[in-house]
């Protein structure tokens, strides 16, 4: 034992090479070993560490957090090009425009659907000024509502704020008085709040109605483009506001209802060029056809198929037993296990089959329309009663190809009705009816006033267009400088029992 210890002493390096040694290692790694040979060298036993020392390589290092020399600090933010940049302080009344804005976007906070940049622009309206994003302003409501910044009674006063007066995001449009009618809200009350337009705004609307009177006012109706919807917000408010206040010009010089119905039309076609309302050309003639569904593509092209196959399994069971035509009846008989053998004798099945699947899949589509025809008639019978009760009673009678019957038919028909002579049995009844009406009063004469035409359309469809112009019942209603003249000139046509060709005249759509 002694022996094998003095062997292993004798393999150890003297003290005397040990600092040449460790000066030949690196300096962490030789300090580490000199301490491992004078251990060893102390004791008779060496035994090597548990864990390498760690080594720090050179390159590795954690990037430094600015650009300042490594003895100066580094500053927290960068200096911008144009100056020290510093952070904007958010000031009440400030928070407030953000309120409003917020809640002007989102309906007093109820719509949440796509409002940042709504809110961005009514912000810009309020704070010209200051220079913000949609995502940062969206963030400050977030601290508002979160820290309380303001307090709940200032979040409910700018609310109701909202409410009464909207603010106008449009930069064309601005709180500017117009002299002349005020703008009206949608509920048809006046209001000191309401949006009005701007100056530049309004001459365009005027000259843009000069231009559309010129060259709509005396073109046949049927000719005209279709007016089409005009969205409901402030700015398309505003628009209406104005229209309404410079129509009255036009009115005077009107002198029956056809031309106050063009006047009508080329205000509403100057309302939807001014707000940048795609408008058709006209299309009075055809209605686009529904499209069809995927499935019932898909099912008619399976019958398609089927019917195909009905053809060719004909011709082979009539001898006929050429490449093409095999070709679709081993298609026929793909996967039935039946051998090219028993084809002739089992074509018979196989067409009885394939009827089948025929009538099974037009008889899903009937299904469809027969449910589709039902649903429809549903909803027209809470329109339109009438509608559905002649569509019952005289099915097939209507005119398909827009011709009107003749002079001759018309007045033969009438004819039949009112001008031959018809004898009544007077009966006992009618003399007690016409007793018990001895004490009702005869109508005096009708008088119309501006109030029963506002009433009159009150109650009717916004957007509705009996006539072939497609203009709608909105414009009527909400354009009550006609009013005045609609009232005297319907008074004109009940005087004299003479009514416009034009008013006579329906839309087929």
């Amino acid at each position: 034992m002694l022996t094998r210890l003095q062997a292993r002493a004798a393999r150890l390096p003297s003290p005397d090479s040990s600092p040449s040694s460790a000066s030949q290692l690196p300096p962490d790694r030789g300090s580490a070993t000199a301490v491992a040979v004078a251990s060893s060298s102390s004791d008779e036993y060496y035994s090597p560490p548990t864990s390498p020392t760690p080594v720090h390589r050179q390159g590795r290092r954690r990037p430094p957090s600015s650009l300042a020399p490594s003895g100066q600090p580094a500053s927290n933010r960068a200096p911008a090009p144009g100056g020290v940049v510093q952070r904007m302080k958010w000031t009440r009344p400030m928070n407030e425009n953000v309120m409003r804005a917020y809640y002007g976007a989102t309906g007093g906070g109820t719509n949440l659907t796509a409002y940042r940049a709504r809110m961005l622009s009514l912000f810009q309206a309020l704070e010209p000024d200051v220079d913000v994003s949609a995502q940062r302003l969206s963030d400050q409501v977030r601290v508002i509502q979160r820290n309380r910044r303001l307090d709940d009674a200032t979040l409910d006063r700018l609310r109701s704020e909202v409410r009464i007066s909207p603010i106008v995001s449009a930069p064309s449009l601005t709180v500017v008085p117009v002299h002349g009618t005020p703008p009206t809200n949608f509920d048809g009350e006046h209001d000191d709040g309401a949006i009005t337009v701007s100056t530049q705004c309004n001459d365009l609307i005027r000259s843009t109605l000069e231009d559309v009177i010129r060259e709509y006012r005396t073109s046949p109706p049927g000719l005209r483009p279709r007016v089409p919807r005009l969205p409901m917000h402030n700015k398309n408010k505003a628009i209406m506001g104005v229209l309404d206040s410079l129509l009255p010009t036009y009115f005077e010089s009107s002198v029956d209802l056809t031309d106050t119905h063009s006047i009508l039309y080329c205000a509403a076609l100057t309302a939807c060029r001014v707000a940048n309302v795609a408008i058709r050309p006209n299309n009075n003639a055809t209605r686009p056809k529904p499209a069809v569904p995927a499935w019932q593509c898909r099912i008619e092209q399976r019958i398609a198929g089927a019917r195909t196959l009905i053809a060719k399994l004909k011709t082979f069971k009539e001898g006929n037993s050429r490449p093409r035509v095999m070709r679709f009846v081993k298609r026929a008989f793909a996967g039935t296990n039946i051998s090219p053998s028993e084809y002739f004798s089992r074509v018979t099945e196989r067409i009885d089959f394939y009827k089948q699947k025929v009538y099974a899949w037009a008889n899903r589509i009937r299904r469809y329309k027969c449910r589709v025809e039902r649903y429809h008639l549903n909803r027209m019978f809470q329109k339109d009663e009438r509608w559905v009760y002649r569509t019952w009673e005289r099915p097939g009678l209507g005119v398909d190809d827009g011709s009107l019957p003749d002079d001759d038919a018309t007045k033969s028909f009438w004819r039949s009705i009112w001008s031959e002579p018809v004898s009544h049995a007077e009966c006992d009844w009618m003399r007690e009816v016409e007793q018990s009406c001895e004490h009702i009063q005869e109508m005096g004469a009708i008088t119309i006033s501006p109030q029963d035409v506002a009433t009159a359309t009150r109650s009717l469809s916004n957007w509705k267009a009996p006539g072939p112009d497609g203009l709608q019942n909105y414009w009527l209603k909400w354009l009550r400088s006609s009013h005045d003249y609609l009232a005297s000139q319907f008074q004109s046509v009940i005087e004299s029992g003479k009514l416009p060709l034009f008013f006579t005249t329906g839309s087929s759509l």
